[in-house]
C-alpha cells in the first residue's frame, strides 16, 4: 500500500494522458508501444529521482522514511523498469526514435549528476519538467515545425507551474540559490508565480487561433486555480496528489464535443 501511496503512480498516469493528448493535438498516430516505453521510463526515472533526492537531502516526512526503509527494493524496481522499457524500445521502436531516446537518456544522466548530485544548477524541478515534456513529445518530435515548438513551450510552462505549486506548498526551497532574490523565496510567492504563468498560458490559448488544439489544457489550468484557492485547507500530500492528478483532467476536454 505504501508503494501505491509514494510510488508516483499518479505522475505516470498524468504523463501518459499528456502523451495521448499531445499526439491528438497534432494528429499524430497513437502507438501503444510508445505508452509502454514511456510508462516504464517515467516510473524508473521518478523512482530514481526520489531515491537520490532522499539519499542526498534526507528528510523526516513519510515519503522520505518510505524511500529510506525500502531503498534496496526500490533500486531493484528502477533497474527492472529500465530493462523492460529498454527491451521493448529496442524491439519495437524505429531507429530514429531510439537515437532521440539515447540523447534524452544522456540528458537525464547529466541531470542526475549536475543537478541532483553536484547541485551545479539551482531548482531541479525546472530541469525535471524539461525532461518530462521531452519524453512526452519524443516519438513525434519535429523541431522544424513552429506549431509543435509553440505547443511544447506552453506545455512546459504548465509543468513548471505545477512544480512551483508543489514546491511552494511543501516549502522545499533549500536547494534553490535565489541570490539577492530572497523576497521571492517563499512558498506563497512561488504558488502565486505559478498562477501568473497559468493565467498567461490560458490567455494565449483562448486568444490565439493557432493554439486551439491546446484548449483541453484549460481544464487542467482551471483545476489548478481551484486548488490554489483552497490551498490552505489541503495537507501537503493531498495537495501534491491533486496537482499530479490534474494532468489527467485534459481527458475531459479531449472527449467533449
Amino acid at each position: 500500500m505504501k508503494l501505491l501511496k509514494y510510488g508516483n503512480l499518479e505522475v505516470i498516469a498524468g504523463i501518459l494522458v499528456w502523451h495521448y493528448f499531445s499526439a491528438s493535438a497534432i494528429g499524430a498516430p497513437i502507438d501503444f508501444v510508445n505508452f509502454i516505453v514511456l510508462g516504464f521510463a517515467v516510473a524508473s526515472i521518478y523512482l530514481a529521482d526520489r531515491l537520490l533526492d532522499n539519499h542526498f537531502d534526507g528528510g523526516g516526512g513519510g515519503r522520505h522514511q518510505f524511500y529510506a526503509a525500502y531503498s534496496t527494493m526500490l533500486y531493484a524496481l528502477v533497474l527492472l523498469f529500465g530493462i523492460i522499457g529498454g527491451v521493448v524500445a529496442l524491439l519495437f521502436l524505429p531507429l530514429s526514435t531510439l537515437w532521440l531516446g539515447l540523447g534524452l537518456g544522456a540528458a537525464i544522466g547529466f541531470y542526475y549528476y549536475a543537478v541532483v548530485y553536484k547541485k551545479w544548477l539551482p531548482f531541479k524541478e525546472i530541469w525535471m519538467s524539461m525532461l518530462l515534456v521531452a519524453g512526452v513529445w519524443l516519438p513525434f518530435l519535429d523541431i522544424t515545425n513552429l506549431q509543435q515548438v509553440t505547443l511544447i513551450g506552453l506545455e512546459y510552462a504548465i509543468v513548471v507551474a505545477s512544480m512551483f505549486m508543489i514546491v511552494g506548498k511543501e516549502h522545499q526551497l533549500k536547494t534553490i540559490n535565489w541570490g539577492q532574490l530572497t523576497g521571492l523565496a517563499s512558498g506563497e510567492n512561488l504558488q502565486k508565480a505559478a498562477m501568473v504563468i497559468l493565467g498567461v498560458v490560458a490567455l494565449l490559448i483562448l486568444l490565439v487561433p493557432a493554439l486551439a488544439p491546446l484548449k483541453p489544457l484549460l481544464w487542467q489550468i482551471g483545476a489548478y486555480f481551484v486548488l490554489f484557492i483552497f490551498r490552505e485547507k489541503l495537507g501537503s500530500y493531498n495537495y501534491r496528489l491533486l496537482v499530479d492528478l490534474g494532468y489527467c483532467s485534459v481527458l475531459i476536454g479531449i472527449h467533449l464535443p
